[in-house]
């Protein structure tokens, strides 16, 4: 008797045992791919990181600004090379019932600490 024969004919002794087998086996396959795709996602977004950027916000959160001062003091910390700030907008526009979301930004010194991000120099001279 050979090898597949004998397989076949266990196969089918107990289907449901089978069946439980061959879906035990997809799901931990399937639970593999998912957690390998979740790694490599997590890897991703650590590469991306500016890691070399301090981020400071209130303890609520950018609903609720920090005193500009504070960025004057944070500039005159040791190794701080440039400071800018970001002020978050909520509101809504016309009658309309979805909340609208925009940020004020210094551009001379957002884009400063923010150089991967690329502006034309011309849209910036005229907001200046």
């Amino acid at each position: 008797m050979n090898f597949v024969r004998l397989l076949w004919m266990s196969l089918r002794r107990r289907p449901i045992r089978a069946a439980f087998t061959t879906l035990s086996a997809a799901v931990a396959f399937t639970l593999f791919g998912l957690l390998h795709g979740t790694t490599a996602v997590f890897s991703a977004v650590i590469d991306s990181a500016q890691l070399n950027r301090l981020y400071i916000t209130s303890r609520n959160g950018l609903a609720q600004p920090l005193p500009i001062n504070h960025a004057r003091r944070v500039a005159q910390m040791q190794g701080a090379e440039a400071v800018t700030h970001l002020s978050l907008l909520v509101g809504r526009i016309g009658n309309d019932s979805s909340p609208s979301v925009g940020y004020a930004i210094d551009p001379q010194t957002y884009f400063v600490v923010y150089s991967d991000w690329q502006v034309d120099p011309q849209q910036l001279q005229r907001r200046k």
